[in-house]
């Protein structure tokens, strides 16, 4: 997913509705280390967001969103 945390979360709301994973990993091909630490979060408050969501339209979040996020980032 590429864009601003609204973008990004449409993104992952989008992706989890269609395959319903048990959990995401997140990768970030960006060679600035700083750039690259953003952008995982912007993804993890985009999963925060999207999941919040999710508990308050219909009660059940997928596992994936229920999970903590951990980025690796080296």
């Amino acid at each position: 997913m590429i864009g601003d945390q609204q973008q990004v979360e449409a993104g992952l709301a989008s992706l989890i509705e269609q395959t319903q994973p048990d959990e995401l990993m997140v990768t970030a091909q960006i060679y600035d280390h700083a750039a690259r630490l953003c952008s995982f979060e912007i993804t993890a408050q985009a999963r925060v967001t999207v999941a919040a969501w999710w508990r308050y339209s219909d009660g059940i979040a997928p596992a994936a969103l229920l999970r903590g996020f951990t980025a690796m980032s080296t």
